[in-house]
């Protein structure tokens, strides 16, 4: 009768750590899940990133080559005294209220070419 006793205590001891060692074995299987979804996360947040900066620069480049096209389409500026041409020389004021800057223009041209200077 006693061994009886001793082998279900064993049995039960036996289940009892097998038991523990399931729930900690899920349990590490879980962290791992959460662990893989956070540096997934990262992972996306960091090409996130480098894509919102290549867009950013792709912008960036544009919008100097637009200057740059502006600038080399305007007209050249008229010469002081030029014959048959009335020039108006123009001052801009730049809105960090420091910068002036003075051009002449020919009061033919269309004000955009004015626009385009600035």
């Amino acid at each position: 009768w006693n061994n009886i006793v001793e082998k279900r205590k064993s049995e039960s001891a036996r289940r009892m750590i097998v038991s523990e060692q399931n729930s900690e074995y899920e349990q590490a299987l879980l962290q791992d899940e959460q662990k893989l979804s956070q540096e997934h996360e990262e992972e996306q947040r960091r090409l996130d990133a480098v894509r919102a900066a290549a867009e950013e620069n792709r912008l960036e480049k544009a919008e100097e080559k637009r200057r740059i096209d502006l600038r080399d389409s305007l007209p050249k500026e008229p010469s002081v005294g030029a014959k048959g041409v009335v020039v108006a020389n123009i001052r801009f004021l730049f809105p960090d209220g420091t910068t002036r800057v003075s051009r002449r223009f020919d009061v033919d041209q269309a004000a955009k070419v004015m626009f385009q200077f600035i």
